[in-house]
């Protein structure tokens, strides 16, 4: 996310943000150096942070700048950053107020290097912090996704949770969204990132999305459970607009206080959701299952004891 990217490498290579801060949620793929090349639309991939040092030939022009900006938002560039260096006369650039206008309008990020930074020092610092980022991102994937089928974590794994910014001692709560075919989730799909990384980012709420047999899966860092199903709620329904699905459910599982424990609120979330087809509603929480539970959740002792206690003034 271009927010992560910003804090950890601002105090090697300090930049300035002009614009644009709200869309610090976008994803950023890799680096790209732009001359005004016609070829741009052929080199640009979606989520590519762009670096221009024509500084001046922009500045110069303010609807030109604008133009440039609106280009690389159509090709899904993930923002754009002015490195003057000794080409910028007088400084850094005067950036006009139509241009930064602009920029918060599309939420496109713009920002400034401040310094006379070599550009290839630039592109270096940030491509390896992404490839850190990939790393990690598989590291805690590969962990949270054998947490869902065992409970035991190593130390180690747990040092990678804390440091990613998912203690073991915390409020979790799981999300498990499926459409009825269980086909939509099975491979990686870009819109469901970046419309997840913009939700949360809003919501400044701690997340990671996931996918595992056929379900996208979303932890989350929050204790209020109706809160949370809120949220579930209000994506549900905004990915069977993305994907033109209207058979994307979901399931709300019950919170948990360690991420050791994921594992039941995930079971649960499956049984929410099973129920949630039945009766064709788009998202359900677990506590709304009622007497279901046990039939839902017929592996878990605990409920069925639940019941059982239930019963015992009847057996009296």
């Amino acid at each position: 996310m271009f927010n992560s990217l910003y804090k950890n490498v601002k105090d090697r290579i300090p930049m300035l943000p002009v614009a644009g801060t709200e869309g610090f949620y976008r994803l950023v793929r890799w680096i790209q150096i732009d001359d005004h090349s016609p070829n741009l639309p052929q080199l640009l991939h979606s989520g590519d942070l762009v670096i221009t040092a024509d500084c001046d030939y922009l500045a110069s022009d303010t609807d030109r700048f604008v133009g440039y900006i609106r280009r690389l938002a159509e090709l899904e560039a993930s923002g754009l950053i002015l490195h003057p260096g000794i080409q910028c006369t007088g400084g850094l650039p005067r950036i006009d107020r139509k241009v930064i206008d602009y920029c918060d309008e599309i939420q496109f990020p713009l920002l400034i290097i401040q310094g006379d930074f070599h550009i290839s020092d630039i592109t270096r610092e940030m491509c390896s912090m992404l490839f850190e980022f990939d790393h990690n991102y598989d590291v805690i994937n590969d962990i949270l996704c054998g947490l869902l089928y065992e409970p035991h974590i190593s130390s180690r794994s747990a040092e990678h949770l804390t440091r990613f910014g998912f203690p073991m001692d915390s409020d979790y709560i799981m999300l498990a969204y499926r459409d009825d075919a269980g086909e939509l989730f099975r491979n990686a799909d870009d819109r469901n990132y970046k419309y997840l990384n913009r939700f949360f980012f809003t919501l400044r709420e701690k997340f990671f999305y996931f996918r595992e047999a056929g379900y996208g899966v979303i932890l989350i860092q929050n204790s209020n459970e109706r809160e949370v199903a809120a949220h579930a709620g209000d994506i549900v329904r905004s990915l069977v607009e993305i994907h033109g699905n209207d058979s994307i459910r979901c399931g709300v599982g019950t919170r948990v206080q360690s991420v050791a424990n994921i594992r039941q609120s995930f079971q649960n979330a499956r049984a929410a959701l099973k129920y949630a087809r039945l009766k064709k509603k788009d998202c359900m929480t677990f506590e709304e299952l009622g007497f279901y539970k046990m039939l839902f959740s017929s592996g878990d002792q605990d409920i069925l004891k639940e019941y059982t206690r239930c019963l015992e003034p009847l057996l009296d």
